[in-house]
């Protein structure tokens, strides 16, 4: 009976210790993210009057992430995308209206012109992709006005300029890094990702 509590403590600690590992490379990113989405929430309501600025932190969290690598790049394709997006979803919103067909068709051409045009600096990711399928879809079940279509595409530029700054500033405010005893070994996941500090 005492066998049973004894080997989920071990369990619960042993989980409790790899979750520790994971979080403590990438708690400092978290944290940059984390302000990124209150600064961008705060300047996008407050500052510029939005009633709800839905893209500017999201596009903060998406291009900082949790993760160091590759921010400007995310921040690239998330602008891209969206943008594409917003274009695809207006020209078919106009051409077909919304529902199920409208859907469909905003969706196939979304993915078809983003995997065609995606090759290079907006490629090596999903993110591009999956924004311009995304912000396509958005538009056609939401159903915009011509006014608040081109305000939002304004808000997109806007708040992904400022993620796209946030990201280039980001890596310079690295936190405190644990320094590995000498000559022990490199972990994988920090091999060419960064020089170390």
């Amino acid at each position: 009976m005492t066998a049973l509590p004894t080997r989920l403590w071990a369990r619960l600690r042993t989980s409790v210790r790899a979750a520790s590992l994971r979080l403590r490379p990438n708690l400092w990113p978290a944290v940059q993210a984390s302000v990124a989405v209150a600064v961008a929430w705060y300047l996008a309501h407050e500052v510029l009057g939005h009633a709800a600025p839905i893209f500017a932190p999201v596009a903060a969290a998406v291009a900082l992430g949790a993760g160091r690598l590759l921010r400007g790049q995310r921040a690239v394709q998330l602008i891209g995308g969206v943008t594409l997006g917003i274009g695809i979803g207006t020209a078919v919103g106009a051409l077909a209206g919304s529902g199920a067909l409208a859907l469909g068709l905003a969706t196939l051409l979304a993915l078809s012109v983003a995997i065609g045009i995606g090759g290079g600096f907006t490629g090596s990711g999903v993110m591009f992709i999956n924004q311009t399928s995304v912000s396509a879809i958005l538009v056609i079940a939401l159903q915009q006005s011509g006014g608040a279509r081109w305000a939002h595409r304004r808000a997109v530029h806007r708040s992904g300029d400022r993620a796209s700054r946030a990201a280039a500033v980001a890596p310079a405010l690295r936190g405190p890094r644990r320094r590995r005893p000498l000559g022990a070994p490199q972990p994988a996941r920090e091999r060419g990702a960064e020089p170390a500090a």
